[in-house]
């Protein structure tokens, strides 16, 4: 006897069925959902490097005593990611980039944000993905005013200031570039404004090292360090990474194989934001080249562009499809760690 309580809804919906809203109260199961994906991290189960061999000076200076202790690492990563979660669901509802106001662009970014064991500690490239997703608002903001240059200075000086704590990030200003260009028309006047939001993040900053003798330091760490011919060693070994390699190509070649999904009967402006998500899918992807180790960390700064086209992706699917990819997804995710731990 059903009575009248219908839980139809409920029979074969599991986890993204309780995102599909966008009350206030649902911000806690977000949190909650975070923490249960780094759950491992916080126990302490998974080891811990603290890696800051390609972090800013900044982030050095900030974290870099915090992030000597594995529990602080995670929780200060969970902090980091249920901001970008917020801020991200935020520009989606402001810009009304789903069909439907809901918690699905949040809860796909924490997954994305998941997906491989070293993600789930803080590293120079998390943090400065913080300032990747702000410059996103920005990006929609030039859309909206597209006689505006301010906007335009706005998303170059968010990408310098995530340079500042990650100096390859920089790297992905050409994925801007070319987003700024999808959104509007480019004047003259813009280019230099542009260069300048680059530049001047990069000369505070090098002139408060300079005032702290540390001037030669900061140049050879944000600029020539950057800049450098890419280090990837021909013959890096790779073949103990083959499981988290093939995992990531899966997911990009599941977005590259729905780009007509995504576009099909959406306004200009998704359209537009989709294809801004493979530019700054690919520039984030590619900088991991420009490394002569491999450290997965480096993807997150592709994080924000994944998490709206797997958000797409659960939109665009019947809600039992949705469920199956996501728990396909985190099945995954929580087996590549528990395979790290057992391997360690």
């Amino acid at each position: 006897m059903r009575g009248n309580c219908d839980l139809g809804p409920l029979k074969y919906q599991v986890v993204l069925y309780f995102f599909r809203n966008i009350h206030f109260s649902t911000a806690i199961l977000l949190i909650i959902y975070v923490i249960g994906l780094h759950i491992t991290a916080l126990s302490g189960w998974l080891p811990f490097r603290n890696n800051t061999a390609d972090a800013g000076l900044i982030y050095t200076d900030i974290f870099g005593k915090a992030g000597d202790s594995g529990f602080v690492s995670a929780l200060l990563a969970i902090a980091v990611v249920v901001a970008q979660a917020f801020m991200i669901n935020s520009i989606a509802d402001q810009f009304r980039l789903m069909d439907s106001r809901s918690w699905l662009p949040g809860v796909a970014f924490a997954l994305v944000t998941a997906l491989l064991p070293s993600f789930l500690y803080l590293s120079p490239a998390l943090a400065s993905s913080f300032f990747i997703v702000w410059s996103l608002r920005f990006l929609f903001y030039a859309y909206k005013s597209p006689k505006s240059p301010l906007h335009v200075f706005d998303i170059a000086l968010c990408i310098a200031a995530a340079s500042l704590l990650y100096p390859r990030a920089l790297l992905i200003a050409p994925a801007f570039f070319i987003a700024i260009g999808i959104m509007r028309s480019w004047s003259a006047r813009e280019y230099m404004v542009f260069l300048a939001g680059l530049i001047l993040p990069l000369l505070l900053g090098w002139t408060w090292y300079f005032w702290h003798d540390r001037a030669g330091e900061f140049f050879q760490k944000h600029i020539s360090g950057v800049f450098s011919w890419p280090q990837l060693a021909t013959g890096l070994d790779i073949s103990a990474e083959w499981s988290g390699l093939a995992f990531i190509a899966s997911l990009f070649l599941f977005f590259v194989f729905n780009i007509s999904g995504y576009m099909r009967g959406k306004s200009i402006l998704v359209q537009k934001s989709v294809s801004v998500m493979f530019w700054l899918l690919i520039f984030g992807s590619l900088q991991i080249f420009f490394c002569a180790d491999w450290q997965w960390d480096r993807f997150l700064l592709a994080g924000a562009a994944a998490g709206l086209l797997l958000a797409y992706s659960y939109e665009d699917m019947k809600p039992i499809y949705a469920e199956i990819l996501h728990l396909v997804i985190l099945i995954s995710a929580f087996g590549l760690q528990f395979m790290h731990i057992s391997v360690s």
